[in-house]
């Protein structure tokens, strides 16, 4: 059987892109259609590891930005008398490391799975050097699989990559649990109960749910707030060193809404975490550190009947409509973010039925996993990698 490589740097606990990889490692496995490997910078990381438990084989190889012909050339040793038909990369610097793979084994076909593309936080001359990089190089891709239109319309628009090499297809996630039923009571509001589900980094907004809860408590509505999630970077600029978490905690207890909030830390139970809890909020912003394309948590809160709350950024727009499906509002815009929680607790839970069913509707018609992986085999198809039915 033919081998499907996954390149990818490991990270300190596992994201949405990482439990991809295992999904669809053990999806191709069990329908025949690859040997799946892994590749990465941690054999040992909780995604090294994971992968192994899977039964797959998984080998460690430093991707740093300093090493990407080293680890090219250590790569390609591995693969050397193998009989390996792709490599599936996730960022530019791991793509880079598949263009020379792809470059010295031209049977080896790469596939780049583009979630972000680049940080909104590069400034702008880095910006031009990785469009141009990518423009000079791209030669040696063979498909992007772009994470939403977004993306799609960056990669051609800027780096001048031919539109017939790029394909848009949106995350997919398998339920975690039951819907929730639909209320009983029409005429009060939700329990002012919400969640959020996101590794603690600068970029996905906490500061911002913590000034929206602050703004809220001054109007005598006092939230509930239950935060899920591993520590995966420190402060921003003047906090450099500092956990995330803790810079977190440091503002909310200054403003007053500590006792509101719950630090759930990880889980691997998120539904459980999450059962009880009517709305699932997730203000992200694009200008620091990361960039949303399709949330995992987003997805698993549409499976669920959640009502959602989220910023307009990457691709979450082309998941929530707002004020049908959802609401949104603009990054980093807690008063916002204020104004959307507090139209749901002041209102009866009835008046969100239809949002929360429209959700859901969208969830079962266009992101699911299943739909996903078939639309992935569509691609190998195409490329080659897989015989038509």
């Amino acid at each position: 059987m033919k081998e499907m490589v996954f390149l990818r740097q490991s990270s300190v606990s596992m994201g949405g892109v990482e439990w991809q990889i295992v999904k669809l490692a053990e999806i191709l496995s069990s329908r025949g259609y690859f040997k799946p490997v892994l590749i990465t910078s941690d054999d040992q990381s909780v995604f090294g590891k994971t992968f192994a438990a899977c039964g797959f084989e998984v080998f460690s190889v430093p991707m740093s930005n300093k090493k990407t012909f080293s680890a090219a050339v250590k790569i390609l040793r591995i693969l050397k008398n193998r009989d390996v038909a792709a490599v599936h990369t996730h960022l530019l610097q791991e793509s880079l490391i598949g263009r020379i793979i792809r470059k010295k084994r031209p049977n080896i076909r790469h596939i780049f799975r583009v979630e972000v593309y680049p940080s909104d936080a590069n400034p702008i001359w880095k910006k031009k050097f990785f469009y141009l990089v990518d423009k000079l190089t791209n030669r040696w891709v063979d498909c992007y699989i772009a994470n939403g239109r977004y993306l799609s319309d960056e990669i051609i628009n800027c780096s001048g990559v031919n539109p017939k090499k790029v394909v848009t297809l949106l995350n997919g996630r398998d339920p975690i649990g039951l819907p929730d039923e639909p209320v009983k009571i029409f005429d009060k509001p939700l329990p002012a109960k919400i969640a959020m589900v996101a590794n603690f980094i600068p970029g996905k907004g906490y500061d911002c749910l913590v000034k929206a809860l602050a703004v809220l408590k001054k109007k005598n509505i006092e939230i509930e707030a239950r935060l899920i999630g591993s520590e995966g970077g420190t402060g921003s600029e003047g906090n450099e060193g500092r956990s995330h978490t803790s810079i977190i905690k440091e503002l909310a207890e200054s403003l007053g809404v500590s006792k509101q909030i719950e630090f759930y830390g990880y889980t691997k139970d998120v539904y459980k975490a999450i059962e009880e809890i009517p709305v699932i909020v997730l203000p992200s912003r694009s200008a620091l550190h990361h960039r949303e394309g399709i949330p995992n948590c987003i997805l698993e809160a549409m499976s669920l009947r959640k009502l959602v709350i989220a910023s307009n950024v990457g691709g979450v727009s082309e998941m929530i409509e707002d004020g049908k499906s959802g609401f949104l509002h603009n990054p980093e815009d807690f008063a916002g973010l204020a104004d959307n929680l507090e139209r749901v607790f002041s209102s009866p839970a009835a008046d969100w039925e239809d949002m929360r069913n429209a959700a859901f509707q969208n969830w079962q018609q266009n992101f699911t996993f299943d739909i996903m992986i078939d639309k992935i085999i569509d691609i190998y198809k195409e490329l080659g990698l897989v015989n038509h039915d």
